[in-house]
């Protein structure tokens, strides 16, 4: 009997496991929850039983990861995922910004001559596309590497236009449910035409007729929704529960908005991804590789109308838990367990409403009306310098006045009505301080301080001429109701992050503190592509271990 080779067979072995380690896996997931803070998934996760209690205990689940910018929002915060960079550098500094003449600016706008948007009829007379964002992204990049078994599809679904358009990119696919036309769409940017899966996928789901009635996912359960606030409608914008209630998409009964506020919104999306899989994917071609980002978007606009500790916000997590646990097992079929990556984070957190915390204790929370204050600083400077009009609008940290008359006065003036403004401002309750867009860019703030996270958003012709950082808790809105994610403090940067392969990347749970702007580079690593060209961020910790056979 011939003698065994220990070393030879334990070499073979050794080649076969790096082998199957280095191959990127065939279709990546990542589902984006748009506005689920850290604190809101970890409250309910004693509760979860679906996709998301699966993805935190079997994946590599980053316990302290954030934004590192002052505005987090949905534009930025899928721009950042995609591109690897910070707002300042890819130009999405927020959902809208102001343009030359103090016009609202979209961050997906365009003409519609360029990237007219689909609709029931043809094309609607405004457009959608990623013109603003200024660098390239994964989905781009993955695109860009049509070689030999790297030939990707790269498509993202959502139920904001906004989503999936910073997500997909240039050269990606973005479509999105429109609610006032009752169906999902994409734009000229994209599509030559609206592409027949998505229209029989329409048809088949009669969206404009959608109809849904809100029932607790965990009714039998008491004791998931005892949390406080839960029943506390005091600053919210509706005022009353949107449980046990109807809703449905008919354009006669005008509930768009309320509709999309529910579960079944999400539940839409989720939908249309597996259609999407269903039309590009085929597990028996290894030389299609597919990245898809599922983009469901309900909880945000839930959360503004909400608040982040209602009972509706906490239902809706666990709907989305069940939802997506259904969503993996559909997608398991697709192809081998091993060949699927998945990626679960959001784009920013959520304030809570400041009512509800005054009336706890913490005085310091407001709510900080901007209009107000600029009727009260135009009235200022009348008295003091007889000019009118000078401040335009306040939104969030973004201070708008009217540049060209102060241009136009002479320069010592000029610096005098500056210093009026910053001071007026400086004296308003919950306001920290206030720079001007010119003194910010100069100034030096040490990488990873809350005053750096102003100067990572700032992006010259889109940022507005004073930045104003308030205290935590106030919140500085023209709503009089509901709350938002204007900041730069911890309930509105903490996000879940969490990235699953079988057998690959599982069952770590990493402290280290990290940003969302590792997430492209990392993802690069580990589809074996090249990275975002403006990211320089580090790959995430855990991913990468030198003891590791695949390293």
């Amino acid at each position: 009997m011939k003698k065994i080779n220990v070393p030879y067979l334990f070499l073979i072995l050794l080649t076969y496991i790096t082998a199957i380690c280095a191959e990127a896996p065939q279709l990546t997931i990542v589902v984006v929850f748009d506005q689920c803070a850290l604190r809101n998934l970890e409250k309910t996760r004693p509760y979860l039983k679906g996709g998301l209690r699966f993805l935190v205990d079997e994946g590599i689940y980053y316990t302290q990861a954030h934004t590192p910018y002052a505005w987090p929002a949905t534009g930025p915060g899928h721009a950042t995922l995609n591109t690897g960079t910070v707002p300042a550098t890819h130009g999405i500094i927020n959902n809208a910004w102001a343009n030359q003449k103090y016009e609202r600016v979209n961050c997906d706008d365009d003409t519609a001559e360029r990237a007219a948007v689909f609709g029931p009829n043809g094309l609607l007379d405004y457009g959608k596309s990623p013109h603003y964002i200024m660098v390239d992204g994964i989905s781009d990049q993955l695109v860009m590497q049509k070689q030999q078994h790297k030939n990707y599809n790269v498509f993202a679904v959502s139920g904001k236009s906004r989503s999936a358009i910073c997500a997909a990119n240039k050269l990606g696919k973005a479509i999105w449910l429109d609610p006032k036309t009752g169906m999902f769409t994409s734009s000229k940017a994209y599509y030559n035409e609206l592409p027949s899966w998505l229209k029989n996928f329409n048809a088949r789901k009669k969206i404009k007729n959608q109809k849904y009635i809100w029932q607790l996912q965990h009714g039998c359960l008491p004791a998931a929704y005892r949390f406080a606030n839960a029943h506390n409608y005091k600053g919210t914008q509706a005022g009353k529960t949107m449980i046990n209630r109807s809703f449905c998409l008919s354009e006669k009964n005008k509930q768009h908005e309320e509709f999309m506020q529910t579960p079944q919104a999400n539940q839409l999306v989720f939908d249309a991804a597996l259609a999407c899989i269903d039309e590009h994917f085929c597990k028996c071609n290894s030389d299609e590789k597919m990245l898809l980002w599922v983009l469901p978007s309900a909880l945000d606009k839930l959360g503004h109308s909400y608040g982040s500790d209602s009972i509706e916000v906490i239902d809706m997590i666990y709907h989305f838990d069940r939802q997506l646990k259904k969503f993996m097992d559909c997608v398991n079929t697709k192809t081998r367990k091993r060949n699927i990556l998945w990626a679960m984070t959001s784009d920013h957190g959520i304030c809570p409403i400041p009512e509800q915390l005054r009336d706890e204790g913490y005085f310091s929370a407001r709510r900080i009306m901007g209009p107000e204050i600029i009727k009260q600083l135009n009235t200022h400077i009348k008295a003091k310098f007889d000019l009118e009009n000078v401040a335009i609008f306040l939104n969030g940290s973004n201070l708008y006045v009217n540049d060209p008359l102060l241009k136009s006065l002479e320069k010592k003036k000029r610096k005098e009505i500056k210093k009026e403004i910053k001071s007026f401002i400086c004296k308003q309750p919950g306001i920290k301080q206030i720079w001007t867009l010119k003194e910010l860019q100069k100034l030096y703030l040490p990488p990873g301080s809350i005053e750096s996270y102003f100067k990572n958003q700032l992006f010259a012709g889109r940022s507005s001429s004073f930045i104003v950082q308030s205290y935590p808790y106030n919140y500085v809105t023209r709503h009089p109701k509901g709350t938002g994610h204007r900041s730069p403090y911890e309930y509105d940067t903490h996000i879940p992050l969490i990235i699953y392969q079988r057998a690959n990347y599982q069952r770590k749970v990493i402290h280290e503190r990290v940003t969302n702007t590792q997430f492209a580079p990392t993802l690069a690593h580990i589809l074996e592509a090249p990275r975002p060209s403006a990211s320089t961020a580090d790959i995430l910790p855990g991913i990468i271990f030198k003891e590791d056979p695949c390293f």
